[in-house]
């Protein structure tokens, strides 16, 4: 069985912030809060293209260390 946490999306152009796995995934990508990642969603769409370049911009984000 697959570990979720380090498990990559499916879809690599599009963000889901349904899937816990996938939020991970993009918050250590984009090395950015979930709140970053969350707001820059509902502002800028799911793509990863978009979402890249306006993630980039932003301060980075405090590093989490995961269990």
């Amino acid at each position: 069985m697959a570990n979720q946490q380090t498990r990559a999306p499916q879809e690599r152009s599009r963000v889901n912030l349904d899937e816990p796995y996938e939020v991970q995934f993009w918050m250590i990508d984009f090395g950015c809060t979930e709140q970053q990642l969350r707001d820059a969603v509902q502002e800028h769409g799911d793509t990863v293209e978009k979402l890249r370049a306006v993630l980039k911009r932003q301060p980075a984000a405090t590093i989490v260390e995961w269990d």
